[in-house]
């Protein structure tokens, strides 16, 4: 169960988002258009931008724990320590086994809810982590899903990790346009046991 206190806190900085802009506006020509997405439009390419900024975002949480755990060793030493404990993988133009990140060999999926910005932290407690049925059918199931939001708060944006689930919800929504795995983020893990599951 997650709580308030468990919520993870990222600033989206100006280069992650002057590299979301950049990948957005090239990857939107070779993105299939999905349902819910509508046309080929700002709301899609938005859409597919605030995709990266939770994906750079969980990077960058990461980043700061093993810079925490490993960064004061030479750098030989760090590099034989952190190589084998993450790899982020973006590919834009073909079908991909649907994961953003191996960290110790498991695959992890950022979720991140691209419609809409938030006003407040609180509000991702009124949200589910959702993951699309047929989606889930062409690709293969990653062994985690973080589930990320954005937050606008005097004109910075934030990142929100809101906890992860392992696999897939049991629970299936139907009263949603397309029918997806779902489970309210209050029941998700909080975040910072997944550095203890994974690391």
């Amino acid at each position: 169960m997650v709580s308030i206190e468990d919520l993870v806190i990222v600033n989206a900085s100006e280069e992650m988002l002057i590299v979301a802009n950049y990948f957005a506006k090239k990857r939107i020509l070779y993105e299939y258009p999905r349902k819910g997405y509508g046309e080929y439009n700002q709301n899609h390419l938005l859409n597919i931008r605030n995709g990266y900024v939770g994906e750079y975002c969980f990077f960058e949480y990461i980043h700061n724990y093993l810079t925490e755990k490993f960064g004061n060793l030479k750098p030989i030493d760090r590099y034989l320590k952190v190589k084998n404990y993450l790899a982020y993988k973006m590919i834009i133009g073909q079908v991909q086994p649907d994961w953003d990140f191996l960290i110790v060999g498991k695959s992890v999926e950022i979720k991140t809810y691209g419609t809409k910005v938030l006003e407040k932290i609180e509000q991702v407690f009124n949200y589910n982590l959702f993951i699309d049925v047929e989606q889930v059918k062409e690709t293969f199931v990653p062994d985690i899903y973080v589930q990320c939001f954005l937050v606008k708060n005097q004109e910075k944006l934030s990142c929100v990790l809101a906890g992860y689930h392992e696999g897939l919800p049991s629970k299936v929504c139907e009263d949603i346009p397309k029918p997806a795995y779902c489970i309210p983020v209050k029941e998700l893990n909080p975040i910072k046991e997944l550095l203890e599951l994974i690391i």
